[in-house]
C-alpha cells in the first residue's frame, strides 16, 4: 500500500534542520546536548507523520449477528482511533458491502457516501452515520453478509486499493448477516380479496385500497426483473383507487413494490408496447 504525504513549510524546516544536524554532527564525538536535541526533532517529525485510523461499528448490532428486520437499521459510527487530526474540509468516505458488492447508503450499486468535515475530527471523536431503510428486492427470503464499511480519507481511499490513506485496514468493516424478507409476487387467490392491491398498466399503476378511511403515506418502488431499483415514490393513498404515472420504462418485464405500514405487496408486470 502506497502513502504520498504533502508536507507543510513547517514540517519542511523540520526536515531541513535535522538534514543540517545530521550532516554536522561528528557521530564519533556526539555529546548528550546534541543526542537530546536529534531525539527531540524526530519526536516532532514522528508526531507530524501521526498514523491515521479509523474504525466502524454498527450501533444497533453485535458483529457477525444474523438479523432478520425490515426495515433495517443501517446506523453505524466512524471513529478516529488513530492519532492524527483530520482536517476540517477533507472528506471521510464510507457505506456498505452487500456480499463484497460495493454500496452507498443510499443503497445505489457501485457508489460510495461521503463527508466534508466541518470542523477537525480529532483523535478519540466520532462520526454517526444515521440510516433505516426497507430493503430493496436483492432477493427473497436470502442471507446475505452486509457490512458497514469506512474507505478513508480522500477520493484514493476508495478508488484501486481500498483504504489508502487509513494506515490500519483491519477495522475498516463491521459485518453481520441479514436475512431478507420474502416477498409476494403477484397476488394469489388468497389475497384476491386483501383490502389493498396494486395492479400495473400501459406505464401507470393503479393501488386499490378498500378499507382506509384516512390518507396514509406508501413508497412506491419499481425494479427490473434483475432487482436493480429504476424508481421510486412517496405516494398519498386514499380510499378507492389511486393512479400513479409512472417513467417511461422499456419493453420488458418489472418488479413495482408497494410499502407501507400496514402492507408489503410486490407485483409483477410485463411493458410490451
Amino acid at each position: 500500500m502506497e502513502f504520498v504525504f504533502i508536507l507543510n513549510p513547517y514540517e519542511f524546516k523540520i526536515k531541513w534542520l535535522i538534514s543540517t544536524l545530521i550532516k554536522n554532527i561528528v557521530f564519533k564525538s556526539i555529546n548528550i546536548k546534541g543526542i537530546s536535541i536529534l531525539l527531540a526533532l524526530f519526536s516532532v517529525v514522528g508526531f507530524a507523520y501521526g498514523q491515521h485510523d479509523f474504525q466502524v461499528s454498527w450501533n444497533a448490532y453485535t458483529t457477525g449477528e444474523t438479523i432478520e428486520e425490515d426495515p433495517f437499521n443501517g446506523s453505524f459510527t466512524v471513529s478516529n482511533v488513530g492519532e492524527s487530526t483530520i482536517n476540517a474540509g477533507d472528506t471521510i468516505w464510507y457505506g456498505y458491502f452487500i456480499n463484497d458488492a460495493i454500496y452507498d447508503i443510499a443503497l445505489n450499486s457501485d457508489a460510495v457516501s461521503g463527508e466534508v468535515l466541518e470542523e477537525d475530527f480529532e483523535p478519540g471523536g466520532e462520526i454517526v452515520i444515521i440510516n433505516n431503510f426497507w430493503w430493496p428486492l436483492f432477493g427473497s427470503g436470502i442471507t446475505v453478509e452486509m457490512c458497514a464499511v469506512v474507505y478513508g480519507v480522500g477520493y484514493e481511499s476508495y478508488t484501486g486499493e481500498f483504504y489508502t490513506g487509513d494506515d490500519v485496514d483491519s477495522n475498516n468493516t463491521d459485518c453481520v448477516s441479514a436475512i431478507l424478507p420474502e416477498y409476494v409476487v403477484g397476488i394469489s387467490e388468497e389475497n384476491e380479496g386483501a383490502d389493498i392491491s396494486i395492479s400495473f398498466s400501459n406505464q401507470k399503476a393503479f393501488i386499490f385500497n378498500k378499507t382506509l378511511l384516512q390518507e396514509e403515506t406508501a413508497r412506491l418502488e419499481i425494479y427490473s426483473i434483475t432487482g436493480k431499483l429504476l424508481y421510486t415514490e412517496l405516494i398519498n393513498m386514499n380510499w378507492g383507487t389511486t393512479q400513479i404515472d409512472l417513467p417511461t420504462l422499456n419493453n420488458g418485464i418489472y418488479i413495482g413494490r408497494l410499502i407501507s405500514e400496514e402492507v408489503q405487496i410486490s407485483e409483477k408486470f410485463v411493458i410490451n408496447q
